[in-house]
């Protein structure tokens, strides 16, 4: 069962890599039940299907269910294809964890 949900922010033209105005593709961080974290993508908010573009296990993400998901707002683009952010995760299971996330468009 899903058990909290954050999408990831918008990128604002003067963070986003040089070849994109803006983030290219929605993603939408997922916490569920059993401890695990997957991020979700699509080629639209309106977009019908949704792909996984990342997932974290129970044993490396949390042991009993997430609590609690929030994106931190990127500072830079890293390189001109790659978009690094970082993703705040709690946990029943009296954790906080934070992720770093390179989202290659």
């Amino acid at each position: 069962a899903v058990m909290a949900v954050d999408w990831a922010p918008t990128i604002t033209p003067t963070l986003a890599p040089a070849s994109t105005a803006a983030c290219p593709r929605p993603v939408l961080a997922v916490g569920c039940e059993d401890g695990n974290i997957s991020l979700w993508t699509a080629a639209s908010v309106d977009a019908p299907t949704w792909s996984p573009l990342v997932g974290v296990s129970g044993v490396t993400a949390h042991a009993l269910p997430v609590t609690r998901l929030r994106w931190r707002p990127p500072a830079a683009a890293m390189a001109e294809e790659e978009v690094v952010m970082q993703l705040a995760s709690s946990g029943e299971d009296h954790t906080v964890r934070v992720w770093d996330v390179r989202l290659g468009f």
